[in-house]
């Protein structure tokens, strides 16, 4: 039909025979043929997903394709009858879907009415409830109390400016009841012809990269502490006391003032 040639921008001529094949993706040329072949071979319809070259701009688009023989009342074959179906951006849905499914962030989309359109399935397992993906429950009742308003001021910031990542630290109630560190995302995608406003939120566990920084710095504050001090009294050791002695000398020195300097005996509590 007309949809046919405006499409792939052949002629009836040129769509004769094989000629179709001239706009199928290379990929696809070798699947589709063999399928024609042994459907004319059997006299059974087919039915296959193929790419399809548009000549507008050169752009491959996956149609489902499907294929059945039409009969004379002796049950000949006279015609057949194809169909193509666009189904491009189906597929592409369903193919990002599956990416986010399997991502390791716990994923979290909603329309401009806030209703959620799609959670992916790593949040249930975390939280250990089904009860999440529901479209109006509320992810923050799943966030730290003391945390909650750092993720309303997320997606205040989002709205105000669509596009910009907004970004903070919060933790998150797990199955077993225990916080974890995430790193929430909230980004606003603007609305347009095509497609309504959403808001696109993920959070990433840094709880292991949390308590690896804090050991860290535990274990500086630890070395920094044992350099300064003696290890039996615990008091400063002569290495800090030099240290901050030049210190003030330089603070004084600066502000035109002096330093006193009292020496305690600790033995005989003595003063000097």
């Amino acid at each position: 039909n007309q949809a046919w040639y405006d499409y792939s921008g052949l002629s009836p001529e040129e769509s004769c025979g094989n000629g179709w094949l001239s706009i199928v993706h290379p990929d696809d040329i070798a699947r589709c043929s063999d399928a024609w072949r042994t459907a004319r071979a059997n006299g059974e319809p087919y039915e296959t997903q193929l790419r399809l070259r548009r000549a507008v701009d050169g752009m491959y688009r996956w149609f489902a394709s499907r294929t059945e023989p039409v009969c004379d009342d002796r049950g000949r074959i006279v015609r057949w009858v194809g169909s193509c179906t666009d189904i491009n951006d189906f597929k592409l849905a369903s193919e990002t879907r599956a990416v986010l499914d399997h991502l390791g962030h716990m994923i979290a989309i909603r329309d401009a009415e806030e209703t959620l359109e799609y959670i992916s399935p790593s949040w249930a397992h975390f939280v250990g409830t089904t009860e999440v993906l529901h479209p109006k429950r509320q992810r923050a009742s799943f966030v730290h109390p003391d945390d909650v308003h750092i993720v309303e001021a997320l997606v205040r910031a989002s709205h105000a400016a669509p596009l910009q990542i907004q970004q903070n630290e919060v933790r998150v109630r797990g199955a077993d009841g225990s916080y974890r560190w995430f790193l929430a995302r909230s980004v606003v995608l603007p609305e347009s012809a095509e497609t309504p406003r959403r808001r696109l939120n993920t959070l990433t566990d840094i709880d292991d990269l949390k308590r690896a920084q804090a050991a860290l710095a535990r274990s500086a504050a630890e070395l920094s502490h044992r350099a300064r001090h003696d290890p039996l009294t615990n008091l400063a050791n002569r290495s800090w006391l030099i240290d901050r002695l030049a210190q003030l000398v330089d603070e004084a020195r600066s502000a035109g003032t002096g330093v006193i300097v009292l020496y305690l005996d600790i033995d005989y509590f003595s003063l000097f």
